[in-house]
């Protein structure tokens, strides 16, 4: 049963967020089912890959493909090209460019912003049409930027990128919350499939069938459940649980780096 409680939190955790599933679901693996270190952090893997893919299939709507096309491709590039300089560094520099980051997305998350999304069809900051959101050739530079960054980070330290793109996204970018969730799982599914392959056998083996059937179950009703909670409340509300659980998983993920031996 612990595996169908974790399936369900870390697919709300996405679904909500557009990432934090690996922040969520490690120390649940851990705590809730037993499992050590290495099966929890390879189970996690699994975990945001299916829930992200999920979530992004529930609110395909909001996607905006060619922008997590492209965030999803030079972050595997940058995470293949930073996988052998994380050895060289000392634990301390990774310590210190985690917790930087946590609190520059943590003041980008909170800062208040005049809506200036602009679109082929209306500058209002909702937008219904994703793909009416205009990328200039500016805005390409800064998503090749921020794949870079996001595929650097996840590698070093381990930050989960949807906990840096939607801000990026909502903040830089000035995509409505929405479309910056659902683009951020799109990006995070279509990265996570190269890691999942590299460690498909592993992850055979890490988790037994009726366990895994369990999680699955769990990840799959959680678009469910997080549609129908956010059609009960109001765009405000869902924009401030959306920020504290933002503020949450990444005070959770700096604490979780910080008092790592």
């Amino acid at each position: 049963m612990s595996f169908l409680v974790i399936g369900v939190i870390a697919g709300l955790v996405l679904g909500l967020t557009g990432g934090g599933g690996a922040v969520v679901s490690v120390p649940l693996f851990i705590h809730l089912a037993g499992l050590n270190l290495k099966q929890a952090t390879t189970l996690g893997i699994l975990t945001v890959f299916v829930g992200s893919t999920l979530n992004s299939i529930s609110q395909r709507k909001f996607i905006h493909l060619q922008t997590a096309i492209i965030l999803a491709l030079i972050s595997l590039v940058s995470s293949k090209l930073f996988s052998g300089i994380k050895q060289e560094l000392p634990e301390i520099v990774l310590q210190g460019l985690f917790v930087v980051i946590c609190s520059v997305v943590l003041t980008s998350v909170w800062k208040k912003k005049k809506p200036s999304l602009k679109s082929k069809k209306n500058e209002h900051p909702i937008v219904s049409e994703p793909q009416a959101i205009v990328i200039r050739r500016g805005d390409s530079v800064l998503l090749v930027i921020m794949g870079f960054f996001v595929g650097m980070m996840a590698t070093l330290v381990g930050l989960s990128g949807g906990l840096v793109l939607v801000p990026f996204l909502n903040s830089v970018m000035k995509m409505p919350l929405a479309h910056s969730v659902a683009t951020s799982l799109l990006a995070i599914a279509l990265a996570a499939i190269g890691s999942v392959g590299v460690q498909w056998k592993t992850l055979i083996t890490a988790i037994e069938l009726h366990h895994g059937l369990l999680l699955g179950l769990g990840l799959l009703g959680a678009p469910f459940l997080s549609g129908h909670l956010l059609r009960k409340i109001s765009a405000h509300q869902r924009e401030q649980i959306r920020k504290w659980l933002f503020t949450t998983l990444l005070i959770l993920a700096s604490v979780g780096v910080l008092v790592k031996r």
